[in-house]
C-alpha cells in the first residue's frame, strides 16, 4: 500500500525534524515526550529461548509473520533503487 500524501506529510516532516538525532539519544527523546509513561523497559538482553515468540502480542506476532512472508521479488518490486549512498538518506 502506498503512503496518502498526509502520511507522506508526516513522514517526511519526521525525516526533517528528526533525522539527524543520533541513534543513541532517540530513547531518551522518546521518555522526555512521553511523560505519562512511568515505566519504561530496561534495555535487557532480548530472551531468544524457544518460547520467547509465543510471548510476543498476536499483533506483533501477525506482524512477523507478515514480514518473514514478504519474498526478494516483492522486496524489488516495491522498492526503490538506490545508487548513490547521499540520495539514500537525503
Amino acid at each position: 500500500r502506498l503512503l496518502s500524501d498526509a502520511e507522506l506529510a508526516i513522514v517526511d516532516y519526521v525525516r526533517e525534524t528528526y533525522g539527524s538525532v543520533p541513534a543513541g539519544e532517540l530513547g531518551k527523546m522518546t521518555k522526555v515526550m512521553n511523560p505519562e509513561i512511568d515505566c519504561w523497559g530496561g534495555n535487557l538482553r532480548a530472551d531468544t529461548g524457544l518460547d520467547a515468540y509465543d510471548r510476543m502480542t498476536a499483533e506483533y506476532q501477525e506482524m512477523a509473520k507478515r514480514a518473514a512472508s514478504i519474498t526478494d521479488e516483492e522486496l524489488r518490486r516495491h522498492s526503490l533503487l538506490v545508487v548513490n549512498l547521499e540520495d539514500a538518506v537525503a
